[in-house]
């Protein structure tokens, strides 16, 4: 559109916010992946928690979690619009280490924000050491991570949540009941359902598919007091961008 053209080298984000507030729209959220995301840079990697940058509460930080090979590093490359930002390859295990990706560093006209892509749970070749080591980063990430604003917990959309699956949202509940139980605050969690254009018969899961995902994390709805978000995924389709940005939108504008 003519007025993404006019922002595209100086954003302006009460239009932005103007905009989204008037438009709730397919089109606005278009508009606002756009037009929030203007660079976007692999700030570092790390391998324990005591090499973390340190937690900012001003610059929000997205973790993107799931088992190994669920298309992690994918879905930061297609959140943000670009092709090649995170390594991706299709041997599980390929993910080794947190990667913090900044997006809109030094643009204090945009809202800053971190993408976090963590090593997949459950790869079957990675030695017990390794594995327990990466769970043990993640979850003491998750638990204390003052700067942590989302989960985007990505589960494949054809096995639904599998036992991989299941330990990561015991982690998630441990973490968001001791945070409850000490004030901290709370993060935001998603079910982010990926690979749907591989499902057989439709590139929509089942109604008994979300129900039973629904059951299986119906306690975090009570914890959270609120609905959990189930947003389907393809990249081959293009699908659920929209939606993410439709979650991520409180997250980064409210601040």
């Amino acid at each position: 559109s003519k007025l993404v053209s006019k922002l595209d080298n100086k954003i302006d984000s009460n239009i932005v916010t103007k905009r989204f507030n008037h438009l709730p729209n397919d089109e606005s959220y278009e508009f606002l992946a756009n037009a929030l995301v203007k660079n976007v840079d692999e700030e570092l990697t790390i391998k324990a928690m005591k090499d973390l940058p340190k937690p900012n509460s001003y610059i929000p930080e997205i973790l993107l979690a799931g088992r190994s090979n669920v298309g992690k590093s994918s879905l930061v490359n297609f959140l943000v619009n670009r092709k090649a930002l995170a390594s991706t390859s299709a041997t599980p295990g390929h993910t080794k280490q947190f990667h913090f990706y900044s997006v809109n560093k030094n643009r204090n006209e945009l809202p800053n924000f971190f993408l976090v892509d963590v090593p997949g749970l459950g790869y079957a070749e990675a030695s017990n050491s390794s594995m327990d080591s990466w769970k043990n980063v993640i979850d003491r990430y998750i638990t204390v991570r003052e700067s942590l604003s989302l989960v985007l917990h990505l589960v494949d959309s054809r096995h639904g949540i599998t036992s991989t699956d299941q330990q990561l949202i015991d982690i998630i509940t441990r973490a968001l009941t001791n945070r409850k139980g000490s004030d901290s605050p709370l993060f935001n969690y998603a079910i982010i359902l990926t690979k749907s254009d591989r499902l057989t018969s439709t590139s929509i899961p089942t109604k008994n598919q979300i129900n039973d995902i629904r059951n299986k994390t119906s306690h975090l709805s009570i914890l959270l007091d609120k609905p959990i978000d189930i947003i389907t995924t393809s990249i081959v389709d293009k699908l659920g961008r929209y939606e993410l940005w439709k979650l991520l939108q409180p997250i980064l504008l409210d601040r």
